[in-house]
Formats: C-alpha cells, structure tokens, sequence
C-alpha cells in the first residue's frame, strides 16, 4: 500500500504527461454490428427480439432484412416477426418468409473504421409496408457508436389491441465487439482515486476498488464532495455546493501485456442545504471520454474539466415565502446574475457561478489497473 500512495503522489504532482495519447496496440477485438427488431408490450416492457449480429470486416457492406407483422393476423398485429441475412441474393425461401409481411426493413450497412472501441459505418435502410410501391420511410447517414451504442431506425404501432399484446416494434442498430477468445475471460481490478486540490494547496482524495472481465464496462461513482458557501445573512441556510463524480471503465489486455482503457467521467455541481427537500431530478452534469494504453500497475492521473453552470436558490425561509408571494403577484421568478461574482445573494437568492467558486481548485481521476490471477491479488 505504502508503494501504491507513491506512485499514486508521484503521478499527482504531474510526472506523467495527461491526457496519455493511445497507444495502436492490438487487443484482439473485432467490431460487431447487430441489426434487429424488439417489440413492446403495453406497459413499454420489452417483449420479443429478432436481429442478425455480423463481425464486421472493415469495407464490407451487409445487408439485413428484418419483418414484423402479418397482413392476415387480427387488428394488424405484430405477434410475427424475423431477420434474414442473405449471403446474396435473396432465396425464394427468404422471400416466402417475408411475404405477407406488414413491415419489411431493408437495411445496407458499411463499416469505414473501427479506432479505440468506436465504429463507423455508413447506414442506408428502407421500410416497406404492405400494398405499398414504393418505400414508406428511408434514411441515409455515417454513424460512429462505441460498444453498446443503440441507435434506433424506426418504430411501427400494432393497429390493435394483439393477442400476443405486443403494441409497438422498434428497429435498430447496436455496436458491440467481440472478444478475443484468449483473453475474454481475463478480469480486471480498478483501483481509482478521486483527488482534490483547493486553491491553496490543500489536498484530499477518496479510494474505491471495483473489478470488471477484459471488455465489460464497469461503472464507479465517489460519495460527494461538499464546498461550503459564504454566509451573507444572519437566517441564511447552511449551504453546501455538492459535486459528484461518476463514471466507467472499461479495460482490455493487448497481445503486448498492455491494457487500453476507456475511462468516462461525469461530473455535477448542486447547491445543497439540510432543510431542502431532496431533488427527485437528475442534476445536470457534464463529463467527457479518454482512451489511453498503460502498463498493468501503472497509475496514470486523469484531469478532469474545471467546473461550469450555476446554481440559484432562496437564501432562507423567510426569503423563499417572499419569492413565493412575489411570483404569485407575477413578479420575475428569477434575478440575472452576475457571472463574475463566484456566491451572492439577490433579492432573496442565493447565487454561485461555479467556474468562479471552484477558482483554482484542480480534480483529477487516478486509475491503476491490475490482472486477477484466481491467487489473490
């Protein structure tokens, strides 16, 4: 423990150049791209699926059919449904598959890259519906999707209430990888600590330990971090700015002995006191994603983005009944701030410009990843 603080103290003070570029090392993966249907039940619950999942060759162009629906089934339900991938040209057997279908997509995709876990492909698709010419709905566009990005197509309504109760059918295309087989089962510890520096020098750090199989996303969030607020009135609440920090990590092994890490952050910035009511909204955050190669026990720091947004609340009790009384007279609801001013209070508001409260403060994220060997670690 006491080498891992130094090394950790040694990469904080900036020995280490971040962000690291990545490094082109081969992991072994191969872009997989699915293309397929899933139908809805009435209270939105996923109920069925039907797809075709290709391991894409950079180049290559796929084309997937996917039907949903029978024109003969009762109130033009969509209890039927399937995916076709021809090697060519369709069969006569593919043909009667689809026939009588009451939604036919037709979707061509091509993959262009496929650079730190994100693919990009150019998508081309069609939907046809029974008794019409010609295509009902297209689109034509270049996507890029990390593993696990969904993106959806298009999405048809059942005409009835099915006895199958499926209400809706939804068509998309999903980006995922497959694994190299030799490592696939590898797992991976995370040690990742979360440090703080104020303006004047002063440090503290949070520690948390998680694990995760070579490839899979592992998700981490630190208790928050609380930044008292200046008092300017006597009956003022006890204010806190709350910031959170969250995020994923998802490592691989390279045939080198490497790891390449993906590493996204999420950051939120919140004005707490102990007599608020608890928000039952997600606070807005702001985050970003960094891809970079480390050797297994290395500790690599990761600055994250300095603070942004703003905060505004009633000062105190008595304020938030005045702001009450005056909106109900339709008075503004809220005051302009001065965006230079890091705290201030407005005609009842407390107000704080994060950029300039958070001043000099620097967070970082420290990451040292290691392999579980079944021995211990």
């Amino acid at each position: 423990m006491l080498k891992q603080l130094r090394t950790i103290a040694l990469v904080a003070a900036g020995v280490l150049t971040i962000p690291l570029p990545a490094v082109a090392q081969e992991t072994g993966e191969k872009p997989v791209l699915r293309v397929g249907t899933r139908t809805l039940s009435a209270d939105g619950s996923r109920h069925r699926d039907a797809g075709i999942d290709r391991v894409v060759t950079l180049g290559q162009t796929a084309v997937s059919y996917i039907y949903a629906g029978r024109v003969n089934d009762p109130d033009g339900s969509l209890c039927t449904m399937g995916a076709i991938a021809p090697g060519g040209e369709l069969t006569d057997r593919d043909r009667q598959r689809m026939e009588g279908a009451l939604h036919v997509w037709k979707v061509t995709t091509a993959t262009v890259s496929f650079d730190d876990g994100r693919q990009t492909f150019d998508l081309d698709w069609e939907r046809f519906d029974a008794g019409a010419a010609a295509p009902t709905l297209s689109g034509k566009q270049r996507l890029t999707l990390a593993d696990g990005d969904v993106y959806t197509l298009d999405l048809v309504r059942a005409r009835g209430t099915a006895p199958c109760n499926t209400r809706a059918a939804v068509v998309e295309v999903t980006a995922g990888v497959k694994e190299d087989p030799a490592m696939a089962e590898t797992v991976l510890r995370y040690d990742v600590w979360l440090v703080r520096q104020d303006a004047t020098g002063r440090r503290e750090s949070q520690h948390l330990i998680t694990s995760g199989v070579h490839g899979a996303t592992t998700d981490f969030q630190f208790p928050p971090l609380r930044s008292p607020v200046q008092k300017f009135q006597a009956d003022q609440y006890d204010f806190t700015v709350a910031t959170r920090i969250a995020g994923s990590l998802r490592g691989r092994v390279t045939r080198e002995g490497s790891v390449r890490l993906e590493l996204e952050t999420r950051r939120s910035d919140r004005l707490d006191h102990t007599n608020a009511v608890p928000s039952s909204l997600p606070p807005r955050s702001s985050g970003g994603r960094k891809v970079m190669t480390m050797a297994l026990g290395e500790a690599i720091e990761i600055q994250l983005p300095p603070a942004s947004g703003y905060g505004s609340t009633p000062a105190s009790e008595k304020d938030a009944g005045r702001i009450r009384d005056r909106v109900a007279g339709g008075g503004a609801r809220s005051e302009p701030r001065v965006e230079s001013v890091p705290a201030q209070i407005r005609n009842g508001r407390l107000q704080v410009n994060y950029g300039p409260f958070f001043q000099g403060e620097r967070l970082s994220i420290i990451v040292e990843v290691r392999k579980v060997d079944g021995a211990g670690f």
